[in-house]
């Protein structure tokens, strides 16, 4: 019983570090899922659909900064701006201890075509709590996919 005592503290660390790990990487999927949608919503619908960075949940921030939550809307007339609360598809809330950040980018606005206007999007996640987390990098094309970062990469929003 000692044995299993110290083999569990000695785990233990490790194991926390996972659960924290999980925990961040959901919150960073959750915005993934949303742009998908936004995407899939934008083809299906043969219309221009906008993801954008929200504290409120009804209007888009000018803000490069997506961890206070952020917005899916129907975006027919690509004014930016959701035109009614009937427009709003989803409201995200923001995402504790994470910082999720795409440089100068406000908002991505999927076409009827399922591209995405604009340069590539990449929005960085950072945490104080763990190694790097992967980048969430949107194309051209609208191409939604993951970027691996170094382990020795250090977040500047800290």
């Amino acid at each position: 019983s000692i044995i299993l005592l110290v083999l569990l503290g000695l785990t233990q660390p490790l194991l926390t570090q996972q659960i924290k790990n999980h925990r961040l990487l959901t919150s960073l999927q959750s915005l993934y899922q949303s742009m998908q949608r936004a995407r899939i919503l934008a083809i299906t619908q043969s219309t221009f659909v906008t993801v954008c960075p929200s504290k409120e949940g009804y209007f888009c921030d000018d803000s490069p900064d997506w961890h206070d939550g952020w917005i899916v809307f129907l975006d027919p007339l690509k004014v930016g701006q959701p035109s009614s609360q009937e427009a709003l598809v989803e409201i995200k809330e923001s995402v504790d201890k994470l910082v999720l950040s795409s440089g100068r980018r406000v908002r991505t606005r999927f076409s009827p075509e399922g591209t995405a206007y604009g340069h590539n999007l990449t929005i960085i996640a950072c945490s104080r709590e763990t190694e790097p987390l992967p980048r969430l990098v949107l194309s051209n094309a609208g191409r939604i996919r993951w970027e691996p970062v170094s382990s020795t990469e250090k977040c500047t929003k800290f």
